[in-house]
């Protein structure tokens, strides 16, 4: 998959839904080493007053690197920023929609502005904006 430039637009959108795993959660813990008990022992995230464990606000973030690199762009392209701002934990087991919409197309340093959005059960859970170069 590549995208050529002229055939961005403002407006352009992407998205995909993806089921928040036990397995996904487990491998962020080995992988980043935060084995806070919000995320790794039911009882501890029961006790703090959520339902099940809570998945790592960072480990949903990455899921716009999926976005961009898969389901924009393919390989033509560069990841330059991601801001992230977390509004509602997801737990496990929730199904989460991860969209992106092209709100900015820079001409001149061939650079796309795309706001990052990911919800659960139809709430905004992370907000933020990526920047992103084509490297064609």
């Amino acid at each position: 998959m590549s995208a050529e430039w002229p055939n961005i637009s403002v407006g352009d959108e992407a998205s995909f839904e993806i089921m928040v795993t036990e397995d996904m959660v487990s491998k962020f813990v080995e992988v980043s080493g935060d084995d806070n008990p919000l995320h790794a022992d039911s009882s501890f995230a029961v006790l703090k007053g959520f339902s099940k464990k809570v998945a790592h606000g960072m480990l949903l973030g990455s899921l716009f690197s999926r976005l961009v690199g898969r389901h924009f762009f393919g390989d033509d392209n560069l990841y330059i920023s991601q801001t992230l701002q977390f509004r509602k934990p997801v737990l496990i087991g929730d199904t989460v929609l991860v969209k992106g919409v092209i709100t900015d197309k820079i001409e001149s340093a061939k650079i796309l502005r795309i706001r990052t959005t990911i919800e659960s059960g139809g709430t905004v859970a992370i907000s933020g904006e990526a920047q992103v170069t084509l490297i064609v």
